[in-house]
């Protein structure tokens, strides 16, 4: 048997899986949002995370011409039973020319 059937072998027919939602969000560099969801038990519930990584890049100095860049990281917790807030890393350079929002792809995913 492979491993969903033998817990399913345990549990009867009924999933552990009491609910999953999924979304996405942009946030800019070094900030975070607070997003809506419905009611879940924070204490049978994890949340997952990916990242489409944002980026900034600009001139390292005011006198060179030359460029840096980086990737802008995101990372998520359950801060209330309706509330994921998604936190996103920051990138210093001295003088930021260009600037893309990460997007958060998250799940929160509730056990029975």
């Amino acid at each position: 048997r492979n491993l969903k059937e033998k817990y399913m072998a345990v549990l009867g027919s009924k999933s552990p899986v009491k609910s999953i939602q999924r979304g996405s969000t942009s946030i800019a560099a070094d900030s975070s949002s607070a997003v809506t969801i419905t009611a879940v038990d924070t204490d049978k519930s994890f949340v997952s995370i990916g990242t489409k990584s944002g980026s900034q890049a600009g001139n390292t100095t005011s006198n060179v011409a030359y460029t840096a860049g980086g990737g802008i990281t995101c990372g998520a917790a359950l801060t209330a039973t309706t509330t994921l807030t998604v936190y996103a890393g920051e990138i210093d350079l001295y003088s930021v020319t260009r600037s893309q929002n990460s997007t958060a792809y998250w799940e929160v995913i509730e056990y029975v």
